[in-house]
């Protein structure tokens, strides 16, 4: 078989690599390549190993994929105990409807209760049909089909193969120019997500007017697939299929297939386009992917399914069990149980703030539905932009990551948010890519988060900008006693993710004490700061939160002296014995 497949594809003798005599004509350019050998009903196949598969169809709305999606649900409905069974609930407070026997129209629901599908797909820069203040009553009236972007149309096609007459799609059903509209969705969003019959993911789709149905690299998959009649090992006549090999993944919660490209050299931000998906990297989308019950992706080169019991996918009729929404950094200690996400919020924060948003503006808004879910878990805790009231004080000694991958670094550029949409103490404040490293393994897995912490929460304010009480927020204080130490930092070595520091402080006697760490300041600004004063070092409060070691690293306020903004937090040395009594005063105080 394999020098069936050297001789079809010119390649030299003893190996799938072209050698100097490549043939101009072949098929395949002139590299290693990898191949899948498969049969498409049993007993074609002679050889043992070579399992059953499908074919891809030449487009995602063929009969044989809409009748797979269809079977796909009807084998949830009927065969998953631990899905949500398929039936009506409320519709959001707008839908448009798709159904026969009139041109698409926008609802406002009332009240009502049907059937619905949610579309998740990339913006990719301006959507050109838009729900405003000025054409709400129009789109009531009439939505042209012809008119409407491509990934729409695909999906309102998918919806009336599936006979679902009701199809949420964002800028449709929310008034874009209206703050206070989408204050309101932002608060229902997890309802919407969550109660929809099924949701569409158009990862295929680079923007609204890409469209996810026909696609390229579906026919590309077709031209390089090609059937094999060859003898078996018993000399029985055999028919097997042969096509490119494309990796299997899981990032992002569903299994699939994508063809491989090599990462080295590629951004982090851009690296999961080649993996099948441009929804992977949005941060809108996080929501969108955690929140649906079941979910249908359309990919580039194929569909696949995940729903709270199965993940499958339309090449391989077998399922791949259950997949959890694994991180998108495999170094992380554990994956997202959608079904506890409060729990995992940790996990949640860091995977939502490695994603990319066109508004940072957006960072506690693009968070709220899943926010708003984890709250039904522990309806006793507070939310506060970006934090649970019971896991303080620990978590507000998260960190900004700056990382080395593939040999080079990736600048994240870290900033503070402005106008301001979170106090300085939240992770929402900044643009970085926010990490709980001290819960990490070198750290011993957060156990010191379980001693008596040296810091104490006294209270915590924060307002909502809007009507929605996940989304941004005014005025939040947060007010603790602890001891307020005026020490002078300074960086030691170090290089552009690693931060060595020395801490210095004059006690109470007048004598010095000094130790050392690691610093991980909030902003790129801070930064700069710290490399341009190497010599002379930089004076801030320190105030200690747990093991006299970990350590919020604060900037007073001007017109207040208990008053602060958070720059950074630092990690001192376990050996090095910092009797906080001696470095400074117990006091309350303030962060902003």
């Amino acid at each position: 078989m394999c020098r069936q497949l050297c001789a079809d594809e010119g390649f030299s003798k003893g190996g799938w690599f072209a050698g100097p005599l490549y043939p101009l004509g072949a098929k395949y350019p002139p590299v290693e390549r990898t191949v899948e050998l498969f049969a498409v009903r049993r007993g074609a196949s002679q050889w043992p190993t070579i399992k059953i598969a499908r074919h891809v169809a030449a487009a995602a709305d063929s009969p044989d994929c809409i009748e797979l999606i269809r079977t796909w649900i009807s084998e949830c409905a009927m065969k998953h105990r631990s899905c949500k069974k398929l039936s009506t609930a409320p519709l959001p407070d707008r839908v448009v409807f798709v159904g026969a026997g009139a041109e698409p129209h926008l609802v406002e629901s009332r009240g009502m209760s049907g059937k619905y599908i949610a579309l998740s797909h990339r913006w990719g820069g301006q959507v050109s049909l838009q729900l405003k203040g000025n054409n709400l009553e129009e789109f009531k009236r009439s939505l042209s089909f012809s008119g409407i972007p491509i990934t729409f149309q695909d999906a309102i096609e998918i919806c009336r193969a599936l006979a679902v007459d009701y199809i949420w799609i964002d800028s449709l059903c929310i008034i874009q120019d209206s703050k206070e509209d989408w204050d309101i969705a932002g608060s229902k969003m997890h309802e919407i997500y969550a109660n929809s019959w099924l949701t569409i993911a158009a990862d295929a789709a680079e923007n609204s007017e890409a469209g996810f149905i026909h696609s390229s690299a579906r026919g590309d998959l077709q031209a390089r697939s090609r059937k094999l009649a060859c003898l078996g090992p018993k000399g029985k006549r055999g028919e097997v299929f042969v096509r490119p090999w494309r990796e299997f993944g899981t990032l992002g919660g569903f299994g699939r297939h994508y063809t491989a490209r090599e990462q080295e050299g590629v951004e982090p931000s851009k690296r999961l386009t080649n993996q099948g998906s441009f929804l992977l990297r949005r941060g809108w989308v996080l929501q969108e992917t955690l929140l649906p019950h079941r979910v249908i992706h359309f990919l580039p080169d194929e569909v696949t399914w995940r729903c709270a019991t199965a993940s499958r996918c339309e090449c391989q009729p077998r399922p791949h069990g259950k997949v959890v929404h694994e991180p998108l950094d495999l170094e992380r200690p554990r994956e997202i149980d959608p079904d506890d996400l409060k729990e995992y919020w940790k996990e949640v924060v860091e995977q939502y703030t490695e994603r990319q948003l066109t508004f940072p503006s957006d960072r506690l808004a693009a968070l709220a539905g899943i926010a708003s879910h984890a709250h039904l878990a522990s309806p006793e805790a507070q939310y506060y932009a970006g934090l649970w009231s019971d896991t303080l004080p620990s978590t507000l000694l998260w960190t900004v990551e700056r990382r080395v991958e593939y040999g080079q670094f990736w600048d994240y550029d870290s900033r503070r948010i402005k106008p301001c949409i979170a106090p300085t103490w939240s992770w929402a404040s900044i643009t970085g890519h926010v990490n709980f490293l001290f819960w990490k393994r070198n750290f011993g897995r957060g156990e010191w988060a379980n001693s008596p912490p040296d810091m104490s929460v006294i209270a915590v304010n924060c307002v909502p900008i809007g009507q929605n009480k996940y989304g941004a927020v005014r005025d939040a204080k947060l007010t603790v006693e602890g001891y307020i130490c005026n020490v002078r930092i300074q960086l030691v070595g170090g290089s552009k993710w690693h931060f060595p520091f020395k801490m210095q402080a004059t006690k109470a006697d007048g004598t010095m004490s000094s130790a050392r760490g690691l610093l991980y300041p909030d902003t790129t600004e801070l930064l700069a700061s710290l490399e341009s004063s190497r010599e002379s070092g930089m004076a801030v409060t320190a105030v200690s939160v747990y093991e006299s070691r970990m350590f919020l690293f604060l900037k007073q306020v001007e017109e207040d002296p208990l008053v602060f903004e958070r720059i950074g937090v630092g990690n001192c040395h376990v050996y090095d014995d910092i009797v906080l009594s001696e470095w400074g005063q117990k006091k309350q105080f303030t962060v902003i």
